[in-house]
């Protein structure tokens, strides 16, 4: 499959960044990393464990037998007829985000603005096409 393809590629040190739109466990499970991103605002980044031990933690178990894609996509989106609920959530989540890397020293810029994520996929593309 194109996704085995790619983490053979990431364990063979190459840098790999997509976008996979509700993917199934089977291949969620194939993740290194995980970036989640709700509101402009990062979420979560790390493995996809710490981000069900996170959500967990901030009281959104993901259900047993659920795909946690599907989970996190749900938690994070902004509902018609249900937006300040869902803003709620999604301040909460990432607010708490927030707050933990800032404890870990860790604190960085905001979520990566659709601009910031532009320049660094042309950026990669340039260094590909020079290869």
């Amino acid at each position: 499959s194109v996704v085995k393809t790619l983490v053979a590629l990431a364990d063979n040190g190459r840098t790999i960044i997509c976008t996979i739109h509700q993917p199934p466990s089977e291949v969620f499970l194939m993740f290194h990393k995980l970036l989640l991103i709700a509101e402009g605002r990062t979420a979560y980044l790390g493995s996809i464990h710490g981000a069900s031990e996170m959500f967990e933690r901030l009281g959104y178990p993901c259900p047993e037998n659920y795909n946690h894609a599907d989970f996190y996509v749900h938690t994070l989106a902004i509902r018609p007829g249900k937006e300040e609920e869902c803003q709620a959530r999604v301040k909460h989540i990432t607010d708490a985000y927030h707050e933990k890397e800032e404890s870990e020293g860790l604190a960085q810029d905001p979520a990566p603005t659709s601009r910031k994520m532009s320049r660094l996929l042309k950026n990669m593309s340039r260094r590909n096409e020079q290869s």
